[in-house]
């Protein structure tokens, strides 16, 4: 009785707000919550919560987790902070990451964090595990030729616990759904300069493959630069980091 009180008050407080102006009485939709100059009324108090925490209802209450310090949600090179760390914008998600929004990160990673100058370098794999698994009807579609390059970043990868890890850090600030990869080849050659940069002046890795042995990069100190190395290099880790693109404002 206790909690259900509480969830009645707390109720309360949200409509008078999203009412304010509204002298006589304000009905919400078809959610049943209806409040009045003498009482109010709500049959379904989980549903009533959840409709006004919409953001279209009370978007001041609640702010979203990510938000957008310049630019737009709809815009390349828009950047949007979550917590303490910036992302650049570089594009909506298609296929299975339609919904979404793709965030860079602004520096690549050590200990968890973002941050410029002594990053944490590490080798892309263990092992060639693409090697005869690349090809449009094979497990790692495109050519060596490129049109697309072969994107080959997976659970088989060496960063993969760490671009995982660094998601689950970003999700608890309160997002609910974060998901993180490496850059295509494709994806970084429609950026400019300034986004692909950092300055740390360090090479980080792509997801795509140039070669049986070579994986793509760029280098940091301009963003130019598009160079392949061997698999076991070490080079810096800068992720793309997915958000559902509703928890963006």
């Amino acid at each position: 009785m206790i909690r259900k009180n509480l969830k009645l008050v707390l109720l309360f407080v949200l409509g008078v707000i999203c009412a304010v102006g509204i002298t006589f009485a304000y009905s919400v939709s078809s959610k049943n919550i209806l409040i009045n100059k003498t009482g109010w009324n709500v049959k379904n108090v989980e549903e009533a919560v959840s409709y006004l925490k919409d953001k279209n209802q009370c978007n001041g209450l609640y702010p979203k987790p990510a938000k957008i310090i310049s630019g737009d949600v709809n815009t390349v090179g828009s950047v949007v902070q979550i917590g303490d760390e910036e992302f650049y914008i570089i594009g909506q998600g298609t296929g299975a990451e339609e919904g979404k929004t793709k965030l860079f990160a602004k520096h690549s990673l050590k200990d968890n964090n973002q941050l410029s100058g002594e990053e944490t370098k590490s080798v892309f794999s263990s092992t060639v595990y693409w090697n005869g698994k690349v090809g449009n009807d094979l497990q790692y579609p495109g050519s060596y030729n490129g049109n697309p390059y072969p994107y080959v970043y997976d659970e088989n990868s060496s960063l993969y616990s760490i671009i995982n890890n660094y998601a689950d850090k970003i999700k608890k600030t309160g997002l609910s759904s974060v998901t993180g990869r490496l850059m295509s080849y494709e994806e970084a050659g429609n950026l400019s300069n300034d986004i692909r940069m950092t300055d740390d002046q360090h090479a980080y890795w792509l997801g795509s493959v140039f070669q049986s042995k070579y994986v793509w990069a760029i280098d940091g100190a301009n963003g130019e630069y598009f160079g392949w190395q061997n698999y076991n290099y070490s080079f810096n880790v800068r992720p793309v980091i997915l958000v559902s693109t509703s928890e963006i404002g």
